[in-house]
């Protein structure tokens, strides 16, 4: 499902004459259920993660159910990182949230000069080729065809090397004298 999204309603078929059931087996929250009509079942607050259901059709007391098993993946909302201020480096680690099933993708949209990632689809991509200047990256997780974009930015701003700073020559002060500092 969407990464905006935290519902889903999963539909089994009919069996004759039995009556299909839904079974949560496992994922990180256990999703609110709700009966959507026979052999469905909504469930809300779905969170980021994988979730297995068991469907069971049981057409008698004494047989063995016939059982098949359905996966949810929801992604994570993307996440690129906190704004940083650094001074003078040449390169940076970039420290987006990692995508739960999705590739996520780095991109260096604006800057003094183009950012050069080891590796674009990891979160923690090490961007080189940096000067001092103010960037911007963008993390992007893709989905399923037909979700609206997950991406999130992050700016990273490069301060010049601090050159030329002289507090003055070193200097004694005696009790109750005053001093001009320059």
């Amino acid at each position: 499902i969407c990464w905006n999204t935290n519902s889903a309603v999963i539909t089994g078929n009919a069996g004759a004459p039995g009556t299909g059931t839904w079974i949560y087996e496992s994922g990180p929250n256990t999703p609110t259920t709700s009966s959507a009509g026979s052999n469905s079942l909504n469930l809300s607050n779905i969170i980021a993660g994988l979730y297995t259901y068991r469907y069971e059709i049981n057409t008698d007391s004494v047989c063995v159910p016939s059982v098949d098993r359905m996966q949810i993946f929801k992604e994570r909302t993307a996440d690129a990182g906190a704004d940083t201020q650094i001074c003078n480096v040449p390169n940076w680690n970039l420290n987006a949230r990692a995508a739960v099933v999705n590739t996520g993708t780095w991109t260096n949209y604006s800057g003094p000069t183009t950012a050069v990632f080891n590796n674009v689809n990891n979160p923690h991509a090490n961007a080189s080729n940096l000067i001092p200047g103010t960037y911007k990256f963008r993390w992007q997780i893709s989905g399923p065809v037909g979700c609206p974009s997950n991406i999130d930015s992050v700016q990273l701003r490069i301060d010049p090397p601090v050159t030329g700073i002289y507090a003055g020559r070193d200097t004694t002060i005696y009790i109750n004298n005053s001093v001009q500092l320059g």
